[in-house]
């Protein structure tokens, strides 16, 4: 009895499903149904993610402004004249020559304009292949100085890194310098705002800011981006960075270069006694430093003459008790003397085209915007030297606070 009474109970169990064919049919529907309906949101879901993830790569145009600019193509040993090659494209190498420059047009509408001596690689250069969401651009800077243009944002998304061999740096919309050197890399903001790293720490860079990164270290603390291109201009060292000297002494009766605390300022002095034959007393700096990338190039310096014997500027207007001069190379190659000397008086009415009259023994502060066609011309593009000498017959004069501001 037992044994017959579980039999039926497991047939009753089973009964329902046996004997409705259109419940189990109905289970079997809606079960394919949800299992169809989760196949097409898989589907759409990885075409969606696919479309907006897909990236497809950029070429990019080379314009070479003057000179020789080299590439070398990706996994090639060997470089190519841009000139023939006017497209690079990720993995390609590009640099340029002495006294060359080029441009890097880049499909967004940013670009990198390269000055002499500057290389550049793609490393990335992409946008989204269904879309304008997304564009990733990346360059490695390994010397020189780059000027990057930073287009306005025509994507959702973009991501501008430079990778550099003291760190990276990311860009947004604007322009910035980024100098590489041996030792260092120098970032400077002129409009826009940059994320600098290196070594685990990062910093943000404004507009009128620059930030200094040596190999090793973390980036330095934001700088005003204008930057003087004299060492100890002030004389706070002594006469720490200038070479001191005399030349074209015609009677054995050279001048002296002393330093002088003056109401709080280190001041330089030029003295030379007892002569009425030419001779000229300098301090020099060597500067070598190319301005191209310079929107403004100032010179200020204060300067007080207290003697002179020959009046103006000499017979020739070349002879000054005190006088500035700025070697430079322009953008033709030539290189010019740029000079200003000052006097404190002209009695016989020697020429004093370049020269600027003070008040016997009183301070001057002038300021000579070096990029002013008015003042200097043609423009320069590199500084060679520097120098402040006195000249002439006897001369005593001083000069201090000498700087030479680009920004």
């Amino acid at each position: 009895m037992r044994s017959s009474f579980e039999s039926a109970r497991s047939t009753a169990e089973v009964t329902p499903l046996r004997s409705n064919p259109g419940r189990l049919a109905w289970a079997i529907l809606i079960l394919s149904f949800l299992v169809l309906v989760g196949l097409i949101a898989a589907v759409v879901f990885a075409v969606s993610t696919y479309r907006v993830v897909a990236v497809v790569s950029q070429d990019v145009s080379v314009e070479v402004i003057r000179g020789t600019t080299l590439i070398r193509p990706f996994a090639s040993a060997n470089e190519v004249e841009a000139s023939t090659h006017p497209q690079v494209t990720e993995g390609d190498a590009i640099r340029t020559t002495e006294n060359s420059e080029a441009v890097l047009w880049m499909f967004e509408g940013s670009n990198a304009h390269l000055w002499p001596g500057a290389s550049l690689q793609v490393s990335k250069m992409k946008r989204s292949r269904f879309d304008s969401r997304r564009v990733e651009i990346a360059l490695s800077q390994r010397s020189g100085n780059v000027r990057y243009e930073i287009a306005p944002l025509t994507s959702l998304e973009r991501a501008f890194l430079i990778e550099l061999p003291h760190g990276q740096t990311i860009l947004r919309e604007g322009s910035y310098s980024i100098d590489v050197g041996p030792e260092q890399t120098e970032v400077s903001v002129r409009l826009g705002s940059a994320s600098v790293s290196a070594n685990g720490q990062a910093i943000e860079l404004l507009e009128g800011e620059r930030s200094v990164v040596r190999s090793g270290e973390p980036p330095a603390a934001p700088l005003p981006a204008a930057r003087d291109l004299v060492i100890n201009g002030d004389f706070r060292r002594g006469l720490q960075g200038w070479q001191v000297g005399n030349r074209a002494i015609e009677d054995n009766r050279p001048g002296t270069v002393s330093l002088v605390l003056e109401d709080g300022r280190h001041v330089a002095v030029f003295e030379r006694r007892e002569s009425n034959r030419h001779g000229e007393t300098f301090i020099h700096q060597q500067l070598d430093i190319d301005v191209r990338d310079f929107q403004s190039l100032k010179l200020y310096l204060d300067v007080k003459v207290m003697k002179q014997s020959l009046s103006g500027g000499g017979w020739v207007g070349t002879e000054y008790p005190v006088m500035v001069m700025v070697r430079y190379r322009d953008a033709f190659g030539g290189e010019n003397t740029w000079f200003r000397g000052y006097y404190i008086h002209n009695e016989e009415n020697h020429p004093v085209t370049s020269g600027r009259k003070v008040t016997a023994g009183g301070w001057r502060s002038d300021t000579i915007e070096l990029f002013s066609p008015q003042h200097v011309f043609p423009k320069p593009t590199y500084l060679l030297w520097i120098e402040v000498q006195g000249s002439g017959w006897e001369y005593h004069g001083a000069v201090t606070n000498l700087r030479v501001i680009a920004e």
